[in-house]
């Protein structure tokens, strides 16, 4: 089933028998989908953290932007209130 460069490694809690990706020491090629699946954890934690910080980026961007359309319709009724 498995030839001499099988390996079996373990990414993100499960258990993966594969073949390792001449070249790249970080992939590794899933017997059973045939998947290429990249076994650097650090990687991905670190890409998950780059994610969270866009989005939480994002959400703040459009919370000031929510912010500036209120200000903005707020000013506008004092004018017209005044004008």
């Amino acid at each position: 089933m498995c030839s001499s460069s099988c390996i079996c490694v373990e990414v993100y809690g499960i258990s993966i028998m594969g073949i390792k990706v001449e070249g790249h020491s970080h992939l590794v090629r899933d017997e059973e989908s045939h998947a290429i699946i990249n076994t650097d954890v650090e990687q991905y934690r670190l890409t998950m953290r780059r994610r969270q910080i866009m989005r939480t980026q994002r959400d703040e961007i459009n919370s000031l932007k929510e912010d500036m359309a209120e200000i903005k319709s707020l000013l506008k009724g004092l004018v017209n209130k005044d004008g």
